[in-house]
């Protein structure tokens, strides 16, 4: 599945930014006031005395589209201001169904 440039949810349009990499080694962020949604091109190990990460792996199309649709879910959740499903357990249950529904052959 081809990950847009931009996503609107409710009235709100979101960037989408592919970068390098995220802190803590996240596949993907949302930045509510930015009204950006980051995905991370690669997964950073191996930090060694200096601070500096010895190894990048690339982080696969069909795994940065399921990042892109979870943070999705946490936009949505956010318009419809249904906070109190916001969690990092729903928000991966829904996202992990959705992503497997949108990507299932016709």
């Amino acid at each position: 599945m081809k990950i847009p440039k931009s996503v609107t949810v409710g009235k709100t349009i979101y960037k989408v930014v592919v970068v390098q990499s995220l802190h803590n080694n996240r596949g993907g962020e949302i930045d509510y006031k930015a009204k950006e949604i980051r995905l991370a091109d690669n997964e950073m190990y191996g930090r060694g005395v200096s601070g500096m990460v010895s190894k990048a792996f690339p982080i696969p199309h069909a795994e940065q589209y399921a990042n892109f649709i979870h943070e999705i879910v946490h936009a949505i959740l956010r318009d419809m201001k249904k906070h109190d499903l916001n969690n990092e357990a729903f928000v991966n249950a829904l996202s992990g169904r959705l992503t497997v529904a949108l990507s299932a052959p016709a």
